[in-house]
């Protein structure tokens, strides 16, 4: 770690990924007391290069800061096309060994594209937290133009193959000051790749094989052109809320605002200080995309293909109170819900309100998020 730099990395790669952050305690990671990070998405979360394909004008960089303790910080977006995991401190070693013809002015140019501003305290999203304190931080998005990224197309060619086939990963640098602290760094990968993986065949034939669409043969690797790329998952409207700790407790939709009756079947927003609650989330159909898996082995020289879904993952963040897992995972914690334990007082500095942060991401680059409040009330 930098002697003056914290960082907090929003790695996003084929596991499990969540966004770490530095702090002056050994507090849980999913409460959140000081200036962090939760997240960063993209959109598209994945770009495909294919010049038949309609591109976006650009890829948007969107991330949820939160800071409790109040006050303005200064941020900086800083776009790293070299595949580093040192938020960009090795561009310069990297950029040195990279090899092909204009790879270098066109690497300096995408390295100059940058953005940056002062964010506050913004308004509060319609189930966003009230207490202004808990509100995001108004981090202006960044905006990256294809053209930048489309001048690259030889240097990912070129220096890997696209990842063979998973894609390049470049990322954004986000650089938060905040006076009197050392900044905070966070670090958002994305995809640049291509649909039609037939563009490799040329430089695949030393190996004797080549990407077909069709089934597989001694020659030829199967593969259907990735058109529709990836896409963030979506939550679905509402989270849902079981009364209790135990893994079999009924969930119900959580309510929405006052004209929401409780008699509809939805359970109030409502939890007395010191209750265990478990808390689930659920995502739409669409959320979990089927891809493909490029399997390579430069040893035995052979490329396979094989076919995959995506299974979502759920990082947990709370103002207050306790969150058992900080991470949900069917790989590993078999379901997304998680219990939450509300504080044993109702927090007099948010008018009793504790709010909970959801980071999903799809293990692929898409990530998104939604929050929810509860209200706690005082305990029998």
């Amino acid at each position: 770690m930098l002697a003056r730099t914290c960082l907090a990395y929003a790695l996003l790669g084929a596991a499990a990924a969540a966004t770490t952050a530095c702090s002056s305690s050994f507090d849980r990671y999913s409460k959140v007391k000081d200036l962090r990070v939760l997240a960063i998405s993209a959109e598209p979360p994945t770009l495909l290069l294919d010049a038949a394909l309609a591109l976006p004008a650009e890829v948007t960089f969107t991330a949820l800061v939160l800071d409790p303790r109040g006050g303005d910080v200064a941020f900086r977006w800083t776009l790293c096309p070299v595949e580093s995991a040192l938020a960009c401190a090795d561009y310069d070693a990297l950029r040195a060994e990279a090899v092909g013809t204009g790879v270098h002015a066109a690497l300096d140019a995408a390295h100059a594209t940058t953005a940056e501003g002062v964010a506050s305290a913004i308004g509060a999203a319609p189930n966003g937290p009230v207490d202004e304190t808990l509100r995001p931080l108004s981090v202006a998005r960044f905006a990256v133009p294809t053209s930048a990224l489309l001048g690259l197309d030889g240097y990912y060619r070129d220096n890997g193959f696209y990842g063979y086939g998973a894609g390049a990963w470049p990322s954004v640098i986000l650089t938060l000051d905040k006076p009197g602290e050392p900044p905070l760094v966070a670090i958002k990968r994305f995809v640049v790749g291509v649909a039609d993986l037939a563009a490799f065949n040329s430089a695949l034939a030393n190996f004797g094989y080549h990407f077909c669409q069709g089934p597989a043969d001694s020659n030829c690797v199967a593969w259907d052109p990735d058109i529709a790329g990836n896409h963030n998952p979506e939550f679905a409207p509402r989270l849902e809320l079981g009364r209790g700790s135990s893994p079999l407790t009924p969930f119900a939709p959580i309510c929405q605002g006052s004209e929401d009756a409780v008699a509809s079947g939805c359970e109030p927003a409502h939890v007395k200080a010191g209750e265990k609650v478990r808390i689930r989330p659920s995502f739409t159909a669409a959320s979990s995309e089927p891809y493909q898996i490029v399997h390579t082995d430069l040893q035995t020289r052979t490329i396979s293909t094989e076919a995959a879904v995506e299974q979502i993952s759920v990082s947990w963040f709370a103002s207050t109170g306790e969150m058992k897992e900080d991470l949900t995972w069917p790989k590993f914690t078999s379901t997304l819900d998680t219990v939450y334990t509300a504080p044993s007082e109702p927090p007099a500095t948010s008018g009793s309100v504790a709010v909970l942060w959801l980071v999903a991401r799809d293990q692929r680059g898409g990530e998104t998020w939604t929050s929810q409040e509860l209200t706690i009330d005082p305990a029998d």
